[in-house]
Order: C-alpha cells, then sequence, then structure tokens
C-alpha cells in the first residue's frame, strides 16, 4: 500500500537460510522506474537497496546511497 516492492530470498532446500541472504527493496515499487541499484551501469538514481541477512540473524547494507537514504526520515512514507 506504500509503494515499496520487497522479496525475500527463497529457503534453501533444506528448509533454512545461508547466511548470505538479501533482501530486495525497491523503494518507489517494480511498476516504476528507474528499477536498478547503486553499482548498475546507467543507474544515477538507484531505487533498489539490498539489506543483507547474516546467518545468525543480524542485517547490514554495504551501499553508501541505500544508507544514506534508509537514514533520511523524509525518504519514507509515513
Amino acid at each position: 500500500m506504500d509503494g515499496i516492492d520487497w522479496f525475500l530470498p527463497p529457503k534453501t532446500t533444506s528448509g533454512s537460510f545461508s547466511g548470505k541472504e538479501i533482501i530486495k527493496v525497491d523503494v518507489n515499487g517494480i511498476q516504476n522506474p528507474p528499477n536498478c541499484k547503486e553499482g548498475d551501469s546507467n543507474c544515477e538514481a538507484p531505487d533498489i537497496f539490498e539489506i543483507k541477512v547474516s546467518n545468525v540473524g543480524k542485517i547490514y547494507i554495504d551501499d553508501d546511497i541505500a544508507k544514506k537514504y534508509l537514514q533520511n526520515s523524509r525518504n519514507i512514507s509515513k
């Protein structure tokens, strides 16, 4: 309802996570461009960010643009 699309990684055949899972978040929805992430060629304004999940459940973000986006409360719809 807020326009964000997110995708959980599929489970492995054992039914558990491998410790290298990535949750992908498209902040304006998959239907709206540019549908690219930081580091993609010709991507000036990324709208897809990756949240990594470790095997102990800790989440972290590597991309600098994603960190700035998620820290800026004006980018989050209320």
